[in-house]
């Protein structure tokens, strides 16, 4: 297999997953109405939102841990066992009896989902041509949206008919699918590592772990406003993927066009980053990340009053282009900021602090909608955290660097070129 086939190999295994990941995260969201609605789950608002919590908690958790599994058991074995067992978890939620068992496999999923988002985005940069780090890791990450347009798009031709057990039943499928490709396809020894003594593997290595460097003088400012980023972009994230298709349905449309909302959000997100990737690479991803922020709160904001459904749905599509696709482009902006020794560690960092993030996202609004508020005042809400990226955003792009542009070009050239077969999966 040639070079470049070998990295599209690997780019296609990570979106893929990706997709799966996106998958679990829009299906809980398209079959929220209906477990609401039914008898058999006695399930209100509050009860919804808290199995969207307890299914953060299991990321937060997976994602802590994912650093040290990885040093032991090696990470091609770690993201291969991670998306195995969310697959297999998600596949055991389909048979849950009661809300308390759904809440049980839910969190499960959450582990494996925790540890398995963070390796896999650091795999497809590493395996990216030179000067193509922001556009690799959009490719795959655009998988996630594209997995919640799946699960959207299922749930409204099937899940009246077949009920949410159903597409549950379908995030098994990975077990099938792309474990066996992952084994395949990620090489035991990752050849697109950077020398030992190249000077980006030293910029931050005052610490004496990737984790401290991560808090190093110069750095923590900066480490603290992409975790502050991450955790407003999946507040958004996780609020709008899982009460959307609820707040649409609380404004008089049926449940059927209330999932096509969900749609045209993941479309959004799916269509937009991609080409808004290749802008970062020359442009740089901050300013990018800052706009789709504002775009996405502008659009938010205009739901809150009753438009024309043409309106509506081309602002969902906004809305999900400026929220979904600001959480996929910032694994690429941290990947290409930080060095090789602490890339891992500071995606692992933004996926921890965006998980706390999106602990209050579903919470939130299942606790105002229980406590009687308007579907004009989630969108304010909506719209406010998306606000607060914006300047975030705009107070990261006035700091320096972590690495500086030209060592950050020279660790990708020295990528493509060390002999040093030091393994990063084993």
């Amino acid at each position: 297999m040639t070079e470049q086939r070998r990295r599209r190999a690997i780019l296609a295994v990570c979106f893929l997953g990706l997709a799966f990941e996106g998958y679990d995260l829009v299906v809980y969201g398209t079959v929220l109405p209906q477990l609401i609605s039914s008898d058999d789950w006695n399930m209100g608002p509050t009860q919804a939102g808290l199995i969207g919590t307890v299914t953060v908690i299991g990321m937060l958790i997976g994602s802590i841990v994912s650093g040290t599994l990885a040093d032991i058991i090696g990470r091609r074995a770690l993201t291969i066992a991670s998306c195995a067992w969310f697959s297999t978890w998600m596949l055991v939620s389909s048979a849950a009896p009661s809300t308390q068992i759904l809440g049980a496999t839910r969190f499960l999923v959450g582990l494996g989902v925790g540890a398995f988002v963070p390796l896999v985005a650091a795999l497809a940069v590493q395996c990216a041509p030179e000067g193509k780090g922001n556009r690799y890791s959009a490719i795959a990450w655009s998988g996630y949206p594209i997995g919640g347009v799946i699960a959207a798009v299922i749930g409204y031709f099937a899940l009246e008919s077949l009920g949410a057990r159903f597409l549950f039943a379908l995030g098994g499928l990975p077990l099938l699918t792309i474990v066996p490709m992952m084994i395949a396809q990620i090489p035991k020894a990752n050849a697109y590592q950077h020398s030992e003594n190249h000077p980006d593997r030293r910029a931050i290595r005052g610490a004496s772990s990737p984790v401290a460097g991560l808090f190093s003088r110069g750095v923590r400012v900066r480490t603290v406003l992409f975790g502050a980023i991450s955790a407003s972009g999946l507040i958004l994230t996780y609020g709008l993927n899982t009460w959307l298709p609820q707040l649409m349905r609380s404004n008089g449309y049926e449940l059927g066009s209330a999932i096509t909302f969900l749609i045209v959000l993941n479309l959004g997100a799916a269509v937009v980053p991609p080409i808004l990737a290749r802008r970062a690479d020359i442009s740089g991803p901050g300013i990018v990340i800052l706009c789709v922020f504002l775009s996405a709160s502008v659009s938010i904001l205009a739901l809150s009053v009753p438009l024309p459904i043409l309106a509506v749905y081309c602002l969902v599509f906004v809305a999900g282009a400026g929220t979904l696709g600001a959480q996929l482009l910032l694994p690429g902006f941290v990947a290409t900021d930080y060095p090789q020794d602490t890339r891992v560690a500071a995606l692992s960092w933004i996926s921890c602090a965006g998980r706390i993030g999106a602990l209050g996202g579903p919470t939130l609004i299942g606790v105002l909608i229980a406590g009687g508020s308007s579907v004009a005042t989630n969108f304010f809400v909506f719209a406010a955290f998306g606000l607060l990226g914006a300047v975030l955003t705009a107070l990261l792009i006035r700091r320096r660097p972590a690495i500086t542009p030209s060592s950050a070009n020279g660790a990708e050239s020295s990528s493509h070129t060390s002999e040093n077969t030091r393994s990063i999966h084993k």
